[in-house]
């Protein structure tokens, strides 16, 4: 049966890359009939504290098809996340 709606959370650490980038592939648990709406929000950021330092992260949904999603987040300049949490919903158009 096709999925009508689904949602999750997930981390993600783009400091640990040396691209300071990480993607992570969301499959969905049943495949949706046709491609959905995705939507991600940032739940939660551990940020470094360095009074001179702005948090500068990037959240993106990319590669949205019927059996799941590609979420990336990117953090760039002098900011320094240790991890960003990310909540996600998807649903049918």
């Amino acid at each position: 049966m096709a999925s009508s709606g689904e949602s999750g959370i997930i981390g993600l650490n783009p400091e640990s890359h040396s691209s300071r980038t990480e993607t992570k592939h969301i499959t969905f648990s049943n495949a949706f009939g046709s491609t959905p709406a995705v939507t991600a929000g940032i739940i939660h950021i551990d940020s470094a504290s360095r009074s001179s330092s702005a948090v500068r992260i990037d959240v993106q949904v990319q590669h949205v098809g019927t059996t799941g999603f590609d979420l990336t987040a990117h953090e760039w300049l002098d900011s320094h996340n240790h991890g960003v949490t990310l909540s996600w919903m998807a649903c049918s158009n």
